[in-house]
């Protein structure tokens, strides 16, 4: 992940970045199914493999997603509301989903976790691409 947020960050100060992170989340979305497909084969290198590069994206989004946030909020306020939304979303995407995850893949196998997991995948990308305008940097 350390490196996906690093070249993410570089590619996106070069281009763009509501392109570069509309192509990580397209990545992540087509590597659900690979992964689904890896742990219900039972092939444990062939899973690590698709781990691996399925970090890339998100390493590049964990950076973007901040970016995406702190262009759109006026330089007065942009500290507080991007670590509340920050504090909240990690509270909501990183704190519940296990207790989830793991009710779900108890209760049936990990087809629920991964179409819940495409699903959000597909919500941010259709979100990013209709509600993010190109802004300037305020200084």
């Amino acid at each position: 992940m350390v490196l996906g947020g690093i070249i993410g960050a570089v590619l996106a100060n070069k281009t763009n970045i509501k392109s570069v992170f509309s192509i990580g989340t397209v990545w992540s979305l087509g590597l659900i199914l690979p992964m689904y497909f890896a742990i219900n084969s039972g092939s444990w290198i062939t899973l690590y493999i698709y781990c691996f590069v399925f970090a890339f994206p998100q390493g590049a989004s964990a950076v973007l997603y901040l970016l995406l946030l702190s262009r759109r909020l006026p330089v007065r306020y942009r500290y507080t509301i991007l670590a509340t939304a920050f504090a909240f979303s990690a509270f909501l995407f990183i704190g519940i989903p296990p207790f989830i995850f793991s009710y779900f893949t108890r209760e049936s196998s990990m087809y629920i976790p991964m179409l819940v997991l495409g699903i959000g995948y597909f919500i941010q990308l259709l979100a990013v691409q209709i509600f993010y305008k190109k802004t300037t940097i305020e200084v």
